[in-house]
């Protein structure tokens, strides 16, 4: 929540980029998203100075006193809902009168709180809103950066997120975790049983072939085999009706696990030859 002397970035145009608090526009002491403030400009941008390859619309000058819309906070706020939302820093848009933004552009995201108000103009000018953040009431949210990254990364295939998994291992040194050893053999002709095994030479390509699928998880196959053999939807469609029927051949061990993996994710049954 903002007080007085509390300090807020300016995320659009206007010239201003960091204002101070002097009068919250409500009853009560705090502001939140969506409430009107009174600010000082405390630092604004040069004349000349481009944001965002758009020169800014109307000069603000520091020490001026300018009126602003509260769009994001630190603090977390509780929504109607239950869920939480909280952002890195306290942010503001700078508004005339009429509680119209006077820049042309706005940076960065915004809490949706504003759709419940007056200041659809302003969303309308946001780079993102946030509409929902993941959390229970009795734990904050993490912040819009990761809640961004949490989006991105939803919008993932399976194939892709499997691929993102090991990337992730491979530049953060993570290794997996040995399973406990387990008790020694209890007996020598268990050993001497396994002795066969260990001369037959492993296959190091496989050929994929999609034996069959659940009819229930058409859908995800055909979006699977769409996008790991590149084909547009009528072609991945067909591919998918006609199974079984091989998807790739030649493939590493651990390429073929990873196709397998996931197209068993998605309902299929799937058979490395």
């Amino acid at each position: 929540m903002i007080g007085l002397k509390a300090t807020l970035n300016v995320i659009d145009n206007s010239g201003a980029q960091i204002v101070e608090c002097i009068q919250v526009l409500k009853a009560g002491t705090h502001a939140r998203i969506g409430d009107e403030i009174v600010c000082v400009v405390q630092k604004a941008r040069t004349m000349g100075v481009q944001v965002g390859n758009q020169q800014a619309v109307q000069k603000v000058k520091r020490g001026d006193i300018r009126h602003a819309l509260v769009v994001r906070t630190k603090k977390e706020v509780r929504r109607p809902d239950g869920r939480y939302i909280r952002f890195d820093d306290n942010a503001c848009v700078l508004i005339n009168n009429k509680g119209e933004p006077i820049g042309s552009r706005i940076l960065g995201v915004m809490g949706a709180e504003l759709r419940t108000k007056k200041y659809s103009k302003i969303l309308s000018l946001a780079q993102r809103v946030v509409h929902q953040v993941r959390c229970n009431s009795t734990a904050p949210a993490a912040s819009a950066k990761i809640e961004d990254i949490v989006s991105q990364i939803s919008k993932l295939t399976l194939l892709e997120t499997s691929d993102l998994i090991s990337t992730l291992k491979t530049r953060l040194n993570i290794t997996e975790v040995a399973a406990p050893a387990s008790a020694a053999p209890a007996a020598a002709p268990a050993a001497e049983a396994a002795k066969p095994a260990e001369a037959v030479e492993e296959k190091s390509v496989f050929n994929l072939k999609l034996e069959s699928f659940d009819p229930a998880a058409k859908a995800k196959i055909i979006r699977e085999v769409k996008a790991m053999l590149g084909l547009n939807l009528v072609e991945a469609k067909k591919f998918v009706e006609s199974a079984p029927k091989v998807l790739k051949e030649g493939v590493t061990k651990e390429d073929a696990d990873k196709i397998k993996k996931a197209l068993e994710a998605a309902g299929g049954v799937v058979k490395l030859e």
